[in-house]
């Protein structure tokens, strides 16, 4: 078992290249604003995946420094991923995660 607070953590180390670290998620969509949901959403490998200000995917030591600067993280709840096998990037709920690198996820330590 794992905390959710502790899985976010790992969730946003990088490595000494400025890399997202990869982990493995299981979680359940949730749209919160057109209250739809349910499916459960099953990644292999993914990665953390920072926005820049246009939208657009952010890499290695500039993506760092974004990331450092959301102070919404806990307020919004929801986490940009990008699986492995695209560049498309989920926005996931983190109160809808269900495992985390094979751990089941509890709500122990949320800050």
């Amino acid at each position: 078992m794992i905390d959710i607070g502790s899985a976010l953590d790992i969730m946003d180390t990088y490595d000494r290249r400025g890399k997202a670290v990869p982990f493995s998620i299981v979680c359940i969509a949730y749209n919160d604003e057109l209250q739809t949901g349910g499916d459960v959403l099953h990644y292999e490998k993914a990665q953390l995946a920072v926005l820049d200000k246009s939208n657009r995917l952010a890499d290695g030591k500039r993506a760092f420094k974004i990331s450092n600067k959301d102070p919404n993280k806990w307020l919004m709840g929801t986490r940009n991923i990008r699986p492995y096998d695209g560049n498309d990037v989920r926005k996931i709920q983190i109160w809808t995660i269900l495992q985390f690198n094979e751990m089941e996820v509890t709500l122990g330590n949320i800050g």
